[in-house]
């Protein structure tokens, strides 16, 4: 069902500003507040944070209100993982796609660099941002793109928590253009296995900084693409 208009513009603004950082985990929406500043009743406010619910961005309490979830250890892992398989899919049908173009990464990438120059953290964070999503909106699978749809509400807010403390962005850069000469190549076994990598390496940095080293190692043991699974 189609939401009112109402419903959406106070669902598009509060989310934009849970992911990015603007509204913290654990800050109170008030209903009345939202009400007033929007010169709306309660009612599309209402749907609008059932709406952030479902995305797994707020917690309801009945009689006590609503509150921005607090970013998990689990959920940190739980994001990245799903980002590697699905980007790592995307890599491979585009790479597969006798019409790949890679121009727009490129010109991207250098945009990142010349970021980094001027240490312009959030225009480096941003631009890193549009580079994966051209992933998927080039990938030609509907599904896969549907699905990341749900996956960039909280890989947003995941990224928002740790590209500042993900301090080896030159080489983020250096990875990208080893992925763009996989494409080219058209060797998507090779691009694929570049974005695994990728992911597993920001999570395995993530989890030492979060102590999450015993409980992400099977995770970070599982064979690449490229490696062959211990027989049975």
């Amino acid at each position: 069902m189609r939401q009112p208009l109402e419903t959406s513009a106070i669902y598009d603004e509060l989310k934009q500003k849970i992911t990015c950082g603007g509204i913290k985990s654990g800050e109170y929406l008030i209903e009345a507040e939202i009400a007033a500043s929007h010169n709306v009743s309660r009612t599309p406010v209402r749907q609008a944070l059932r709406n952030l619910e479902d995305d797994g961005l707020v917690k309801i309490v009945p009689r006590k209100g609503t509150y921005v979830k607090f970013l998990s250890s689990e959920d940190v892992i739980e994001v990245y993982q799903a980002a590697e398989a699905l980007e790592g899919m995307a890599i491979f049908l585009i790479a597969m796609n006798d019409q790949r173009d890679v121009k727009e990464w490129r010109k991207l990438n250098d945009r990142m660099k010349e970021a980094l120059d001027r240490h312009d953290i959030v225009t480096w964070c941003g631009l890193d941002e549009k580079f994966h999503e051209m992933m998927y909106e080039c990938c030609g699978n509907s599904v896969i793109v549907h699905l990341y749809d749900h996956l960039r509400v909280n890989m947003r807010r995941v990224r928002t928590f740790y590209s500042s403390l993900w301090h080896d962005k030159q080489l983020s850069c250096h990875e990208h253009e080893r992925l763009l000469n996989k494409i080219e190549e058209g060797d998507a076994k090779g691009a694929r296995i570049i974005i695994q990598n990728h992911y597993r390496v920001v999570l395995n940095h993530a989890s030492l900084m979060l102590g999450l080293e015993t409980s992400t190692h099977n995770y970070k043991s599982m064979p690449l693409d490229d490696e062959n699974p211990a027989k049975q």
